[in-house]
């Protein structure tokens, strides 16, 4: 049998929040926003670094999204399938006969 512990809807209210950080932070992307430092500061070092910068935060908080939606999506399918498990053991258990 599962985990007597798991409280179900307490995980899918974290599931739940965890989707909604995840799209929360996915409305960042992309950081810059179609804006270009080079346009504003020309001949500039750092306007040149932080134009080449931004794609790459873009994957780093994409990665983060996409971590924080794979959990929610793990999570989910793990609570689904203990919820399957209990619900036969259940049934199983009512058809039983004594002995």
């Amino acid at each position: 049998m599962g985990d007597p512990d798991l409280k179900v809807e307490e995980t899918r209210a974290l599931i739940a929040k965890v989707r909604q950080h995840a799209d929360a932070t996915a409305t960042v992307i992309p950081l810059a926003r179609g804006l270009v430092a080079v346009e504003t500061m020309r001949e500039s070092q750092i306007a040149d670094v932080t134009d080449q910068l931004a794609p790459a935060l873009d994957e780093v908080v994409n990665y983060h999204v996409t971590r924080l939606r794979d959990f929610a999506d793990r999570t989910e399918q793990a609570v689904a399938a203990f919820v399957r498990q209990e619900d036969a053991s259940a049934a199983e258990l009512r058809q039983a006969r004594p002995r």
